[in-house]
């Protein structure tokens, strides 16, 4: 009895150490966010939020749950408390100016959105400091000022889908149909179920008098509008009832499919956080890890499924890969 009494004490008190690092409770809170669980991960934050009063961090992340859910209110006022607590964490925090921006506090997001563009710790997050400012100045109908701020956001970073539409749907507003057209096609090619920017490009043809491309686009925008319904359906599911792995693995095939592979990444690595074993899973994983330039990330996750299952052509001919890549790079340096 004694032993038991001991070891329970013992347990709490190795309990108690964990909740006291940062690094845990930022992990756990990440872990419940892979699985869109945002209601559990808000909980946990807050009582943690308690305990480590001086943390920025875990407001920081406290604001991503409050984001994802639309709460902008409580999100921009976390970003906040966070920055305050840790003024360095400005330079991280990339929905803060889009929170303030949805509570229609313009001078606020576009004071945020020019620090974010002068201080983001890299070209990503300077990118959207960039396109946040675009934002402000289309929400006061500067369209010009607007199309200047998403192609300097897109000069920092050619591959954000947003600015390019935005952008795209500036342009039309301007009656630069053609160019338009452009920036607007980029972004369905850099997030394909972007069903707002296929609709669009079918107005622009219209007004461009090309019924044919116009009908394609109809037609695009339909699927596309389809498959956008389908993950949001998906979403406010798991907000219902959380955790719900099959769903979670179907929204992370969905994402798949359409090539989103980095939105894919989380609700796959909680699939294979709740089936270690599987094969299936964890090759898809890995192969959302290797299109987003992860080699070292994919090749891990390749290894545990061939530690399992030895003969998974597809996860040895994606090793393969990596290892011919890593080479490449490796001869390249030399």
């Amino acid at each position: 009895m004694r032993f038991v009494v001991l070891f329970c004490l013992l347990s709490s008190l190795a309990c108690a150490q964990l909740e006291s690092d940062p690094r845990y409770v930022k992990k756990r809170a990440e872990r419940y966010m892979a699985r869109l669980n945002y209601d559990a991960a808000i909980a946990y934050l807050k009582k943690a939020s308690k305990r480590l009063e001086k943390d920025g961090e875990i407001r920081l992340l406290l604001g991503e749950c409050f984001f994802s859910q639309g709460r902008w209110p409580e999100a921009a006022n976390s970003f906040e408390s966070g920055i305050a607590l840790d003024p360095r964490l400005v330079a991280r925090v990339s929905h803060f100016p889009l929170a303030l921006i949805r509570c229609n506090k313009l001078s606020a997001a576009e004071k945020e959105a020019k620090i974010l563009a002068q201080k983001g710790r890299n070209e990503r997050l300077r990118a959207n400091g960039q396109f946040c400012q675009g934002l402000v100045a289309w929400h006061r109908g500067l369209v010009a000022e607007a199309i200047s701020f998403f192609k300097e956001a897109l000069r920092h970073d050619p591959t954000m889908p947003k600015a390019n539409y935005r952008l795209g749907v500036a342009l039309l507003k301007a009656g630069k149909i053609e160019e338009s057209i452009l920036s607007l096609e980029k972004a369905v090619k850099l997030d394909p179920i972007h069903h707002a920017a296929a609709h669009n490009i079918a107005m622009a043809y219209q007004r461009l008098g090309n019924k044919k491309a116009s009908r394609h686009w109809r037609t695009r925008h339909k699927e596309i509008l389809a498959a956008a319904t389908q993950i949001s359906q998906i979403k406010r599911s798991l907000e219902e009832v959380p955790d719900q792995i099959p769903l979670i693995r179907r929204l992370a095939d969905i994402y798949f499919k359409h090539g989103l592979f980095e939105d894919a990444v989380s609700p796959y690595s909680a699939c294979v956080a709740a089936a270690p074993t599987a094969a299936q899973p964890r090759f898809l994983y890995a192969s959302c890890l290797f299109e987003n330039g992860d080699l070292h990330g994919a090749r891990l996750q390749l290894n545990q499924v061939l530690s399992r299952h030895q003969d998974h052509k597809a996860a040895k001919k994606l090793l393969g890969t990596i290892f011919e890549l890593v080479g490449a790079k490796k001869e390249g340096k030399k």
